[in-house]
């Protein structure tokens, strides 16, 4: 009785450190991106196309990760995202126009991380992009679809919790989810600052 006993408990403890095994695998945390540049552009543009830019922004990041390896690690999670811009245009008698607006998004990031050097790493990937806020009628088009981003920077852990600062760049809209043919494209960078905390 007390072989099978001992051998039900070391069952129970081999079961038990698996998971937390695997719970060390994951960790959620928070962010804040200050933007401090931005524009909107086209792919091709011509000379009297209006120009866009950036006035000031900033992003809310509720994140998560998942180790895959020593080195790779897979980031998403929730992020908002506000930049304010301005519009400049001109006629043919170089009368100069401007008007600003704003864009709200939501984002969800699905990138690889990958560490190195210790304290360094870099990450890219895709983002899903949706507007959350009307389309100026002086502004661009809805930025609602497939983007990308790449970032660069530093980390350090203490105990249960990792602290990271990064610099990134992102382009919100490079496939639209709706309209076939979109015209401009939010490009914008930022230095963003968090921490992660491991489940």
């Amino acid at each position: 009785m007390i072989h099978y006993m001992k051998r039900f408990l070391l069952f129970i403890a081999i079961i038990f450190a698996s998971q937390f095994s695997k719970a060390q695998k994951h960790s959620i945390g928070l962010s804040y991106n200050h933007l401090f540049d931005g524009t909107a552009t086209k792919f091709s543009s011509s000379y009297f196309d209006p120009s866009y830019f950036h006035q000031k922004g900033c992003q809310f990041g509720v994140n998560y990760s998942y180790k895959i390896s020593t080195n790779f690690k897979l980031i998403s999670g929730l992020q908002t995202q506000t930049n304010w811009m301005e519009k400049k245009d001109s006629d043919f008698e170089d009368n100069l126009q401007k008007w600003n607006f704003k864009i709200e998004t939501m984002n969800i990031p699905i990138l690889l991380h990958y560490k190195f050097l210790k304290y360094l790493f870099t990450e890219g990937g895709l983002i899903l992009n949706w507007q959350t806020n009307e389309p100026n009628e002086n502004g661009i088009e809805k930025q609602t679809g497939l983007g990308i981003s790449y970032a660069v920077g530093a980390q350090y852990d203490i105990k249960k919790f990792k602290f990271f600062v990064k610099a990134h760049s992102q382009i919100q809209t490079v496939i639209p989810f709706k309209k076939k043919y979109q015209t401009y494209r939010l490009i914008a960078s930022g230095i963003s600052a968090g921490f992660f905390y491991h489940l």
